[in-house]
């Protein structure tokens, strides 16, 4: 049998295991935001981009029409 004090000491580290997976959750949650974040700008720099390289296509299209 378990005295007070092993249990309060048992207690008490499983309170800090539980903090530590807590804290480790919200790490992981604040970095997948993060990713989550830095995608969508990404995303839009690849629309960016696109739309340049049609763009320039349409204007070596054309250039070479009025040649």
């Amino acid at each position: 049998m378990m005295s007070w004090t092993e249990l309060e000491d048992s207690a008490e580290k499983l309170s800090n295991t539980v903090t530590d997976w807590k804290n480790a959750f919200y790490r992981e949650q604040s970095q997948r935001e993060e990713i989550v974040q830095e995608l969508k700008v990404m995303e839009q720099e690849l629309v960016c981009e696109l739309e340049l390289h049609i763009d320039g296509e349409t204007d070596l299209l054309t250039c070479m029409q009025s040649l």
